[in-house]
């Protein structure tokens, strides 16, 4: 089991918890990809870049571009 308290890059501290981990080495790995940010997902509420760029949002009036 792997309970930790992480920081977030807000400076909001979020706790970690996972069960059923089957080695030590798998749960370090996981806590140290958690901590260093990489992943998203549900345990952190943080938006993803957005994609959309003033080109792809703007309808052109020819709509041939």
């Amino acid at each position: 089991m792997v309970d930790e308290s992480l920081p977030l890059p807000g400076g909001r501290v979020v706790r970690f918890r996972m069960r059923k981990i089957p080695t030590r080495e798998q749960a370090m790995a996981l806590v140290t990809e958690e901590a260093s940010g990489d992943v998203r997902g549900p345990v952190f509420d943080r938006p993803k870049a957005s994609k959309l760029t003033v080109r792809g949002g703007v309808a052109h009036p020819c709509r041939a571009c």
